[in-house]
């Protein structure tokens, strides 16, 4: 008889895949690593768009769609920004989310770099769309940190 074991906790991960001023991605190189990272720590963590992603979502969709899709699939979702990555698509995934599954909001997480500028239309000190449901926001610095913060939070089982 086999044993029941339970499902690997699944991370889905969105961040900027382009970086400000530059058409290298050193943003979307960030997110994939920390997406490998936390798989080679046995975490079962995805990219919109990775092989992983795109079986959840059972094929290819649109960004929006993408989104939407996995976010529901998730145990956390995890919104990253840094200072040198674009935050435009991101934060538009995340907004529409807020509103279209606030019931969601408690699997989120927005992991800022220290130094990211939060938009005024997120930032809950100015009413934005995660103060209400309240979003979890936390601040990193390296990639390690941001690492050890996604372990952390996923650790505490949020979602």
């Amino acid at each position: 008889m086999g044993s029941m074991s339970t499902p690997p906790f699944r991370i889905f991960v969105l961040g900027g895949f382009t970086d400000i001023g530059s058409a290298a991605s050193t943003s979307k190189r960030l997110l994939e690593r920390l997406v490998a990272e936390l798989v080679r720590r046995g975490w079962d963590a995805f990219l919109s768009g990775d092989p992983r992603s795109v079986q959840l979502a059972r094929g290819k969709l649109t960004p929006r769609a993408m989104t939407e899709v996995l976010e529901g699939l998730a145990d956390l979702a995890v919104y990253v920004g840094w200072v040198q990555g674009r935050g435009d698509g991101w934060v538009s995934e995340l907004t529409a989310m807020q509103v279209k599954h606030p019931e969601r909001a408690p699997r989120r997480l927005v992991a800022l770099e220290e130094g990211y500028p939060l938009t005024t239309i997120l930032d809950p000190g100015s009413a934005g769309y995660l103060s209400d449901p309240p979003v979890q926001i936390e601040w990193w610095w390296g990639e390690e940190d941001l690492l050890k913060l996604v372990e952390r939070v996923a650790d505490r089982g949020l979602g």
